[in-house]
């Protein structure tokens, strides 16, 4: 489960009439290039004028593997994702203007981002690997995951500013390394 921290504010056009009290739950259109996905809701606390955190997840329906967005007070359980595929491991960026997720939509698990400002998704990596459970360095600069390769899953590093930069293996050896995570100043990665 990813959480969004709600520093985003696109271009909104209502979907919901707030109350007083009642933050609005805002989402701007999908774009015409992105027909398969619909762009991340964001709420906005019309009281004090804060954005309110949006959880993503993924979830199965009609036998394949969707993204989700869901708020328990403001938002109830709206699908983000669609077609004939699977996408699963949500991380949104610390800064909210993002989202990196893993796809089988080319043949093969690999990673996508979503520019949740321009609704564009462009894909990642293109490796035959199996490239899984994404994680956001502090900084919005890095994202480390899960890449399974001959009976093997080691962790890997990967920019998301330099699209040149090949990515950088962190672990290797004759066992397992899973669910990498950074720390909050973003000098180390536990796994």
């Amino acid at each position: 489960v990813g959480c969004s921290n709600g520093k985003t504010t696109p271009s909104p056009t209502p979907t919901e009439t707030p109350s007083p009290t009642q933050p609005a739950v805002t989402q701007a259109p999908v774009a015409e290039s992105s027909a398969t996905a619909t762009l991340l809701p964001v709420i906005v606390d019309t009281t004090g004028g804060q954005s309110v955190g949006v959880i993503t997840f993924s979830m199965g329906e009609a036998g394949y593997q969707h993204l989700y967005a869901y708020h328990p007070n403001f938002l109830p359980i709206s699908r983000l994702t669609n077609g004939q595929w699977d996408d699963i491991d949500p991380a949104i960026s610390p800064d909210g203007s993002q989202l990196v997720f893993s796809s089988n939509r080319s043949g093969i698990w690999d990673l996508y981002l979503w520019d949740l400002t321009a609704n564009t998704i462009r894909q990642l990596t293109n490796s035959p690997e199996v490239e899984t459970n994404p994680d956001w360095s502090p900084d919005n600069q890095w994202i480390t995951y899960e890449s399974y390769a001959n009976f093997q899953t080691n962790i890997v590093i990967l920019s998301v500013t330099d699209q040149t930069s090949p990515p950088i293996q962190l672990t290797e050896g004759v066992g397992n390394n899973y669910d990498p995570a950074w720390s909050p100043q973003g000098r180390q990665v536990a796994f």
